[in-house]
């Protein structure tokens, strides 16, 4: 054990038990005036005080006397015996022994406080109540909300354990010994946070660190010590010294009270599992809290606790379900698509609620608060651009933007420092996106690196007097739009290697195409677009979504960035399939001299391109070992459809390729290729299992049959009766074949 640590406590001063007759005949019974003793109630072994039963002559009732044993203890002992009649005494609770007075001056000090008929300890009580959870639980409620009361008080208990919490012949249960008591508003009466004050086994984790404030959580992860002991028989965590016992409170999970006694109520076990988290913050609130927790057991309702030990006994148990279905894959059992619907539940499971979904179930109103006036701080920095900007002195717009984006960032990080990661993520998501626009304020009005190019490249200068500033200001250049967009990147990374939250991903990969397209304004962006010039600026940002794939690939590779992937390489599809199509219309046109129109041949071949260049890429994805890569995969296939079999439709009856004439009209290269890819894509998604495909292409089907009787064989009758023919056939056909299967599967399945 560590030097810095001691360990101090009164032990079993008032276990009151008349009916086991703890009295001690050899030792002599003090006088003290105005006090009729009858006799000594035992302490707990080692306790410095004692107990005896008397009664008060002046008012003729039966007290209990708590004074000091012979010898004297030291000081410290004697400050510990005033405490918890001070304390004690400031508290008036029908189930919080009640102090009547106090004499620090006599020989040796004494106080008179309630006596206690028939009491015995909380564990002796709950002992023959075993088959009555609920009234277990009733007891647990009433203290709590003793507790609840002293710590609105300012006493935090900083000893609860059965021995010190009591059960009268009255049924009622009953809270004493506050010779350990701390005040929450004077910390030096708590002995600072390295001190271990209390029973060992009962100790707060915190405590045990020697980090933190002492405040209610020590006395609610006790009281569901308390309740754990009682519902599985056992304390949760045991040690031969008192540094295992420290270890194991750090360190270790106790076992589940069911796993010890299968009779425990769940929503009990919940309750203690609950008030024992090892983080303060994820304990109960406050003891009424939990108070009303035990309450609603009472009355048959749902509890709301939710402990991080279920959360990971439920991540362990569904990790081992994706390895059996990776396994089931490895195994050629299940293709790599059953695997995806097979684990997709589980993995929703692993990510857990959305922070808006956790709100929505408690409804907490100082989060709603907190959350609408930091709505209202942005809405306010947003009006004064927005109405007021040409009214404002330089430094009033430096803070009108400024102060709202420091202060919700300031909030931010405070938020997260306390602990509440939901409200932090949301402050410090918004104060993100706050940032790059007071960045670009600062250097606008104090002229930082402006570097003006040229007004053929500067994005916002119109005219060669560009530098003159307008109404409204300065208007940034090129290189300070870089400079603000590559803070807002900088931040995004420190907050996303900070809280790991995936919000944060998303702003980061919007910021590197923003730094990118602000690179490629000072590059020319802005001369390209007036001089036709945008395939080569689409070329570059199709390269740029190329590297989100590596990019993904590499932090896939170390275990506390893989969470990231997923949402950085969302930023590869999507915009590279903007970007394919852009290019197949202005790549078309620049390069190939094609005309500016939708029903163009060059431009739709090209659309027709990129289809194949999706179909290529999603069937490579789709082998990937990773799922969010399958998912994207089975995206790019979606789009196969669309990109073939459109620009064929568009192109249906444009002259120049004729094949042979049907009817009125000629059959067309078009046509074919509408028809031939229509059946292919329904063999390569029957083929592959991609309804992605084989819908769209059943659409396409259809219209070319649509199109091609309008154009060939409206003038048949026969026609649409040779189809449904032809149609009736191949179910008949299929349905033989099916049957054929079937049998010599179950022959297969008799030998």
């Amino acid at each position: 054990m560590n030097s810095g640590f001691s360990t101090v406590g009164l032990e079993h001063l008032l276990h009151i038990d008349v009916g086991e007759g703890r009295v001690r005949p050899s030792s002599p019974l003090p006088e003290f005036p105005g006090l009729e003793i009858f006799q000594e109630i035992a302490p707990g072994v080692g306790g410095m005080g004692v107990v005896y039963k008397a009664r008060e002559v002046s008012l003729d009732r039966v007290v209990a006397v708590k004074t000091l044993k012979s010898p004297l203890p030291s000081s410290q002992g004697l400050e510990y015996f005033q405490r918890e009649a001070r304390a004690a005494a400031r508290l008036e609770h029908p189930n919080i022994l009640r102090i009547f007075r106090f004499e620090p001056g006599a020989s040796p000090p004494l106080y008179v406080m309630q006596y206690l008929e028939g009491a015995r300890s909380l564990d002796q009580a709950c002992a023959g109540a075993r088959r009555d959870p609920k009234r277990i639980a009733a007891w647990f409620e009433t203290v709590a909300r003793a507790l609840a009361y002293a710590h609105s008080r300012g006493i935090i208990h900083r000893d609860i354990k059965p021995d010190n919490l009591l059960v009268g012949a009255d049924d009622e249960p009953y809270v004493a010994d506050f010779g350990v008591a701390g005040r929450i508003e004077d910390p030096t009466t708590s002995m600072g946070p390295a001190a271990l004050v209390g029973t060992p086994p009962f100790i707060a984790p915190e405590v045990y660190a020697g980090t933190g404030d002492i405040g209610p959580a020590v006395d609610i992860y006790a009281l569901g010590v308390t309740l754990y002991a009682i519902l599985a028989g056992r304390l949760p965590f045991v040690g031969r010294t008192l540094e295992d016992l420290r270890q194991a409170v750090l360190h270790r999970d106790p076992p589940l009270p069911q796993e010890l006694d299968p009779s425990v109520p769940e929503p009990l076990q919940r309750t203690c599992l609950k008030a024992m988290e090892r983080e303060p913050s994820a304990r109960y609130e406050s003891a009424e809290a939990m108070a009303d927790d035990l309450r609603r057991f009472c009355d048959g309702r749902p509890v709301w606790a939710r402990p991080a030990r279920y959360q990971t006994e439920l991540r362990g148990r569904l990790r081992n379900h994706l390895a059996d279905i990776r396994l089931w894959n490895e195994q050629t059992l299940i293709d790599l698509r059953d695997m995806d619907r097979l684990a997709r539940p589980y993995h929703a499971m692993l990510e857990g609620s959305s922070p808006w979904q956790q709100l929505s179930r408690r409804f907490p109103w100082e989060s709603v608060a907190l959350r609408t006036s930091g709505w209202l701080v942005i809405i306010g920095s947003i009006l004064w651009p927005a109405f007021y900007w040409g009214r404002l002195t330089r430094s009033e717009r430096v803070w009108a933007i400024g102060l709202p984006a420091l202060l919700i960032n300031l909030v931010g990080w405070v938020l997260r420092w306390r602990g509440s990661r939901t409200n932090a993520l949301i402050y410090l998501s918004t104060g993100a996106l706050l940032l790059p626009l007071f960045c670009s304020v600062v250097l606008t009005e104090y002229r930082l690196w402006p570097d003006r190019q040229s007004p053929s490249r500067e994005l916002l200068a119109s005219t060669t007097d560009s530098q003159r500033p307008t109404a409204h200001g300065y208007a940034p250049t090129n290189q300070q739009l870089a400079i603000t967009i590559g803070v807002f990147v900088v931040y995004c990374a420190i907050l996303l290697a900070v809280t790991s939250a995936n919000i944060l991903g998303l702003w980061l990969g919007f910021g590197i195409y923003l730094l990118f397209l602000c690179l490629l304004l000072m590059a020319g962006l802005k001369e390209w677009v007036f001089q036709h010039q945008v395939a080569r600026a689409v070329v570059l940002c199709t390269g740029l979504s190329l590297l989100f794939w590596p990019a993904a690939l590499a932090l896939e590779i170390r275990p506390f960035s893989r969470t990231w992937a997923p949402v950085l390489f969302c930023f590869f599809p999507i915009p590279f399939v903007l970007c394919m199509n852009v290019l197949a219309h202005y790549g078309a046109v620049e390069w190939l001299h094609a005309e500016p129109r939708w029903n163009d041949q060059l431009i739709n071949l090209w659309w027709m391109l990129d289809g194949l260049v999706f179909l290529a890429l999603g069937l490579w994805a789709g082998r990937s070992r990773l799922s969010y890569i399958r998912f994207w995969g089975a995206f790019l296939v979606s789009l196969v459809a669309l990109h073939l079999l459109g620009p064929a439709h568009v192109m249906f009856s444009a002259p120049g390729h004729d094949l042979f004439r049907v009817g009125p009209a000629m059959f067309t290269t078009y046509e074919l290729a509408a028809g031939v890819l229509s059946v292919t894509l329904i063999v390569l998604g029957t083929r592959l299992r991609y309804n992605s495909l084989v819908l769209p292409a059943l659409l396409g089907l259809a219209l070319f049959f649509i199109r091609a009787t309008d154009r060939h064989f409206r003038e048949y009758l026969s026609w649409p009766l040779t189809i449904a023919v032809i149609g009736g056939l191949g179910m008949a056909l299929s349905l033989v074949l099916l049957l054929i299967r079937s049998h010599g599967n179950r022959e297969s399945l008799r030998e």
